[in-house]
């Protein structure tokens, strides 16, 4: 073989170790395969459903997505195993951001919740043309409010003096938490049709938080008075604070 056909040869050869490499490390690249400590693993995925239009979801310090919906259901691929900071943040709303541990090619569900950050409360008189009837649901035979209820998933939440408990008829890992709380309970609703969102009261102040452990749970208190008791329409608040009547929109 002359010379120049061998050096030939010995590039082609060359040229097709390189394509191989780069076609397989395509083919693993696109299937969810990442170089992590010089080993090859396969990548993870979260899903969740962004409550807003608006709203940023960073993995770590990069931006991930940007709603541009209510209810938007998305779900991030090619999320690194191990420990990730997940943050969700929307202009005038308290930022959610939980440490989310994922193993090789594992699939988290995440539940965000936004919550604005200025709550307006509204004192009712007895003037207001439904004052009676509020007043009634708050304190009289007609009464609606409530220490349990459950929602569409069949995902049960009751208070039980100073614990909220979870129960459900199918598989759910939400379903063996319990929440501790610091005072009796005496009322609570699900918060902005969000089943994994709960709202409660204890008679010193109205609390939204997290049923689910997963991360650390976020908490914010909404709400502070005397003697307290709500029930919820839609997305407000009717708070009976040591016999007065407050309004507040969530």
């Amino acid at each position: 073989m002359k010379k120049s056909d061998a050096i030939f040869a010995g590039h082609s050869f060359l040229w097709i170790i390189v394509v191989i490499f780069i076609v397989t490390g395509a083919l693993f690249y696109n299937t969810g395969y990442r170089i992590q400590n010089f080993s090859l693993v396969k990548t993870g995925s979260l899903t969740m459903t962004l409550p807003e239009p608006g709203t940023w979801v960073f993995i770590g310090g990069t931006p991930a997505h940007t709603s541009t919906s209510v209810s938007e259901n998305i779900t991030l691929p090619d999320i690194t195993p191990g420990k990730n900071i997940v943050t969700v943040i929307k202009k005038g709303y308290w930022p959610w951001a939980k440490h989310i541990t994922l193993t090789a090619g594992e699939h988290k569900t995440l539940y965000p919740f936004t919550l604005k950050k200025n709550i307006s409360a509204t004192p009712l008189t007895s003037s207001h043309p439904n004052y009676r009837d509020i007043y009634f649901r708050l304190y009289g035979n007609q009464n609606i409010v409530t220490t349990t209820y459950s929602t569409p998933e069949n995902i049960l939440v009751e208070a039980h003096e100073s614990t909220i408990m979870v129960s459900c008829d199918h598989v759910d890992p939400i379903c063996t938490e319990e929440i501790e709380v610091s005072a009796p309970i005496t009322s609570i609703a699900t918060y902005a049709d969000n089943s994994r969102i709960v709202i409660y009261s204890t008679a010193e102040k109205i609390v939204i938080t997290e049923l689910s452990s997963l991360g650390g749970r976020i908490s914010h208190t909404i709400y502070t008075g005397e003697n307290l008791r709500f029930y919820k329409e839609k997305n407000i608040l009717y708070i009976g604070d040591n016999r007065s009547i407050v309004r507040l929109a969530l």
